[in-house]
């Protein structure tokens, strides 16, 4: 009698197995999977040479024939194994949530080799925050302000980028900051860029200004300001203000966020 839970388990791991077996010339969930994944991104390497103006029908289908002869089958295979899915939709609807697991792993191996590969080009990364890399803000506090500006010398140059990071810890009050950059030209034209990082939502705050590709900076400066509330003590660290090289892929995105107006020097 000892045995009979063991039996059954036996029993139970068999009937499953069975069930997901598949006929000949139908692909298994796991290989039908893969195989739509890869003809999935296929497809979008090819509707991407299109809009280039790269691409081609001979080329698409020679695409497609090289990812059914990486996973060993043929439009044969393929067709049958589409029809019989067709006719078992819990099966294939199995097959589709793992192709979604799936793309979605490789969406963000992608996206993480890009974020490389553009900080890689960047190049040239330098530390430029002038102040020391925490602070406090408290009623106890002199200041609900810290303001900042960094000196533009020689070493910079048309487009770069001005990134800011920071943690905020133990925080009521929303934190407020801004980058703004004054430039040297004869509209005399300043861009600016804010945000706020709201307790509870989040304690990472980034902030990035791009500046203009077309005309040399005077300076950059800024601020953070949080309003605290009696007996809050707010603890803001890991501060880091960085200037980067400009990105190309990034420029457009990045400066359709900024606000401009012209300043007035006299």
């Amino acid at each position: 009698m000892k045995r009979l839970p063991l039996l059954l388990l036996i029993l139970g791991a068999l009937l499953i197995a069975a069930c997901d077996r598949t006929p000949n010339m139908v692909l298994g969930r796991e290989p039908m999977a893969r195989l739509l994944v890869d003809l999935e991104l296929a497809g979008a390497l090819s509707l991407e040479q299109n809009v280039n103006g790269y691409g081609a029908d001979s080329s698409r289908l020679a695409l497609r024939s090289s990812v059914l002869a990486k996973h060993g089958v043929n439009e044969a295979v393929l067709d049958s194994s589409l029809r019989w899915y067709a006719r078992h939709l819990p099966r294939y609807m199995a097959v589709l949530d793992r192709c979604d697991s799936m793309l979605a792993d490789t969406m963000r191996l992608i996206e993480a080799l890009t974020d490389a590969d553009l900080a890689r080009r960047a190049g040239d990364t330098a530390a430029i925050w002038p102040l020391a890399p925490s602070a406090v803000f408290a009623s106890t506090e002199p200041s609900e302000f810290i303001v900042f500006e960094v000196p533009v010398d020689s070493t910079w140059e048309r487009g770069d980028v001005v990134r800011l990071t920071l943690a905020m810890h133990n925080a009521i009050s929303t934190l407020s900051a801004a980058l703004v950059a004054d430039y040297l030209n004869r509209q005399q034209t300043t861009e600016a860029i804010t945000t706020s990082l709201i307790p509870g939502d989040r304690n990472h705050l980034e902030l990035t200004l791009q500046l203009d590709s077309t005309m040399n900076a005077r300076r950059v400066y800024g601020y953070l300001h949080m309003r605290t509330q009696p007996g809050e003590r707010a603890f803001i660290d890991s501060i880091r203000l960085t200037r980067t090289r400009l990105l190309t892929e990034k420029y457009g995105d990045l400066r359709y966020l900024q606000n401009r107006l012209t300043r007035n020097d006299d």
